[in-house]
C-alpha cells in the first residue's frame, strides 16, 4: 500500500496523473482511491479510467423480483468490485426488475460501500407518471455515488416523447450532496449532437 501511494504521488508530482482517495462520505474512512493517468497538459488530455461499472438486474420470468435473493447476489459482486476497487452501480432502468425503489430496498440490504445507485433523469418517466419519476429520482439519489445519466426525456414503447423538467431534476440532484459524474444520454432518433450539446449546457447552467 505505501508503494503505491508513493508511485501515485510521484505521478502527480511530475505531472502525469491526478490520484484521489476513495472516502465513505458517511464515516469519513478512507476505503480505496482512483487515478486520472496518462496526463499530456500540452495536448489538455487526462485518461479517467475506470472506478465504476453498471450491472444489469434480468427480469425473471416466472416470478416477482426479490430483494434478499437479489441482495445475496449483489453483495457478492459488490466484495469482487471492493477487491478491485470499482464501484457496481445499479441503473433505474427495467421498470420492473430495476424499478428505483426496488433498487434501493436491495442497495439497504446489501449495505456495502461498493455498491450505489445510477439514477437515470427519464428512465422512470416511463410509467408516465411524472410525480413517479421525481420521487424514484430523489430515492436514488440518496445512494448515488459516482455517476447520474442526465437524460431531457425518454420515448415509450409508441415513440411519444415524455419529457423530463431538468430544473426539477437538477435541484433533486443539488439537494442529496451529490458529487459524482454527470454523464450526458441523449436517447432518441436523429442527429445526436446537437441535443446532446444542449444538455451539456442546461446542466452547466442548472449546476451553478
Amino acid at each position: 500500500m505505501m508503494r503505491y501511494v508513493a508511485e501515485a504521488l510521484a505521478e502527480q508530482r511530475a505531472g502525469t496523473a491526478l490520484p484521489f482517495a476513495t472516502v465513505l462520505r458517511e464515516s469519513g474512512r478512507v476505503i480505496g482511491s482512483t487515478r486520472f493517468g496518462s496526463a499530456s497538459p500540452a495536448h489538455r488530455r487526462i485518461e479517467i479510467g475506470c472506478p465504476g461499472i453498471r450491472t444489469h438486474i434480468q427480469r425473471p420470468s416466472n416470478s416477482a423480483p426479490h430483494v434478499q435473493r437479489t441482495a445475496e447476489s449483489l453483495r457478492e459482486v459488490a466484495e469482487y468490485g471492493a477487491g478491485k476497487n470499482v464501484v457496481v452501480n445499479l441503473e433505474n432502468d427495467d421498470l420492473v426488475s430495476e424499478d428505483a425503489f426496488f433498487l434501493v430496498k436491495v442497495i439497504e440490504a446489501v449495505n456495502h460501500p461498493y455498491l450505489h445507485s445510477l439514477p437515470d433523469f427519464a428512465n422512470s418517466m416511463m410509467t408516465g407518471n411524472a410525480d413517479f419519476n421525481y420521487r424514484a429520482l430523489e430515492a436514488m439519489f440518496q445512494h448515488a455515488y459516482c455517476i447520474c445519466h442526465v437524460k431531457d426525456g425518454e420515448a415509450d414503447g409508441h415513440g411519444k416523447l415524455l419529457s423530463t423538467d431538468m430544473k426539477k431534476s437538477f435541484d433533486i440532484l443539488k439537494a442529496s450532496g451529490y458529487l459524482g459524474y454527470c454523464s450526458m444520454e441523449f436517447d432518441a432518433p436523429g442527429e445526436p449532437y446537437t441535443p446532446t450539446t444542449r444538455l451539456i449546457e442546461q446542466t452547466l447552467q442548472y449546476l451553478e
